[in-house]
């Protein structure tokens, strides 16, 4: 049996249900998060080869096996309705909130146990601490955004220490930005990796 098929096992009930066909490389990809309990993860496929589709089958598989979790995701503002759009038509009609689209303030952070926000929400001083909830999983897209903007990293690591599972996507190269992507996997796992060592990330 192939990696891709034996990797995409973990993934038929969720694709049953979700209106997608993927590629080869998104089911092996999907299936070996899937395979994983702890669900931390870059995916780091290149522009276009279909990480949202990857980490919309995740989070499909985790609303199938548990309809009231918690899940945060944070992007870049131009793309909170295209996550939204592609998570209700591709993946069982599910609901997600996107507080942008209530500018009166009206979101009731507590009832919503999923959230699309931008990153842009999330440095407004005047948004209600998302840090504060007790998320199942987060996502955060165009993660090397974080790497720029050290509040937001600074965000995304507190969040971090308390999640189960976290995805970040990005098509940033690990090849000759190391020290880039060492701060991306400390956030995955901080007691691995340090962001201030660089040989940490060749002791593994």
């Amino acid at each position: 049996m192939t990696g891709v098929q034996t990797c995409a096992l973990p993934i038929l009930i969720a694709l049953l249900s979700a209106r997608v066909a993927l590629y080869p490389h998104q089911a092996f990809v999907a299936g070996t998060v899937l395979d994983d309990r702890r669900r931390r993860y870059i995916l780091g496929d290149e522009v276009g080869l279909g990480k949202t589709i990857e980490a919309g089958v995740i989070i499909h598989d985790l609303l199938l096996a548990n309809p009231k979790a918690r899940i945060l995701i944070i992007c870049p503002g131009s793309l909170t309705q295209q996550w939204l759009c592609e998570i209700y038509s591709k993946f069982g009609g599910q609901v997600f909130t996107l507080p942008e689209l209530h500018p009166d303030g009206s979101t009731n952070w507590h009832s919503s146990p999923r959230i699309i926000v931008s990153m842009s929400h999330v440095l407004d001083s005047t948004v209600s601490p998302l840090a504060e909830f007790k998320w199942d999983l987060v996502v955060v897209d165009e993660c090397h955004h974080l790497l720029n903007v050290p509040s937001l990293y600074d965000f995304i690591k507190c969040l971090a220490l308390k999640v189960p599972s976290l995805l970040l996507l990005s098509a940033i190269p690990a090849q000759r930005r190391g020290r880039e992507f060492l701060r991306l996997l400390s956030l995955l796992e901080p007691d691995r990796f340090d962001a201030d060592r660089a040989e940490s990330v060749h002791q593994f």
